[in-house]
């Protein structure tokens, strides 16, 4: 399995691939829509039970399949999560989405995807904390 492989829609491995690597998540991913863009102003951005891809942000980014994977598992994160979106619980919107990130142990993943995408806010750096810390524990419950 290449690492660097790249993630384009014409592979359609943005479901098998993902659906075989993460089973547990078919039911969920069944109910999804995947739309393809050539350009917009995110990577990657849900809506409804709508997943925007854009292709052009990926390839600007250089994304790998395990990143977009994260991306996109961050995004069912946002889906799955009952928090209302109010004007002020963003950051607590982002962190809860990303736990979804973290239950498929592709947080390394994330944390790489998000410095390639060159975001530099203080969520970002929160998040990669967040992310991170997750990382260790992992990695010390798996030793």
């Amino acid at each position: 399995h290449n690492k660097e492989q790249e993630f384009k829609k014409s592979d359609a491995l943005y479901i098998n691939e993902f659906i075989k690597k993460f089973p547990q998540w078919e039911n969920i991913y069944h109910k999804l829509v995947i739309n393809w863009l050539t350009d917009n102003g995110e990577a990657f951005c849900v809506s409804g039970n709508l997943i925007e891809i854009c292709e052009t942000k990926i390839e600007k980014h250089q994304l790998n399949l395990e990143e977009c994977f994260a991306c996109i598992a961050h995004e069912i994160g946002h889906y799955q999560d009952p928090t209302v979106r109010t004007g002020n619980n963003y950051e607590e919107r982002e962190l809860n989405a990303d736990k979804k990130v973290i239950e498929l142990g592709l947080q390394e993943h994330l944390i790489s995807a998000l410095i390639k995408m060159q975001l530099n806010d203080e969520l970002t750096h929160k998040r990669i904390t967040a992310l991170r810390i997750a990382n260790t524990r992992n990695q010390i419950n798996f030793q």
